[in-house]
């Protein structure tokens, strides 16, 4: 968007035009946001799958990061789609649970410590389950 201001015809001429673009940009970005809310666009790397390391902050948003790197702060367990915001920490409960085949054991253990729900408030969404990582020393 141009906003151009005409030659000096007046104060209030310039006044009114530097208004009218100033409405325009807050109009445009209040409608920039409102858009990422209705749409649904991601808050977080939910591309994330089992074995993906992740770096987060307190506001619950992550990104994936190389195992290796000394931000990575979780290591993703699981991954449930279609689930409800609900159901998030049901769906990880159950990976902790081994197959009846499989002898419980801690270094099999795929327990999540955490469930991260990511989706549409009342739609399904995708759930990721997990561990903190802790990096040899």
């Amino acid at each position: 968007m141009l906003c151009v201001v005409g030659e000096k015809r007046g104060g209030a001429v310039v006044l009114q035009i530097a208004l009218v673009c100033l409405v325009l940009a807050m109009v445009g970005g209040i409608v920039a946001l409102v858009w990422q809310f209705v749409s649904g666009i991601p808050t977080s790397d939910v591309r994330a799958q089992v074995g993906d390391c992740l770096v987060g902050a307190d506001d619950g948003r992550f990104r994936i990061v190389d195992c290796a790197d000394a931000t990575a702060a979780f290591t993703v367990v699981g991954r449930v789609d279609g689930r409800a915001q609900a159901e998030a920490a049901e769906a990880c409960k159950a990976l902790a649970s081994p197959p009846p085949s499989q002898p419980p054991s801690p270094s099999t253990s795929r327990a999540p410590e955490r469930a991260y729900w990511e989706g549409r408030p009342g739609e399904p969404g995708v759930v990721l389950c997990l561990r903190t990582k802790h990096l040899p020393q």
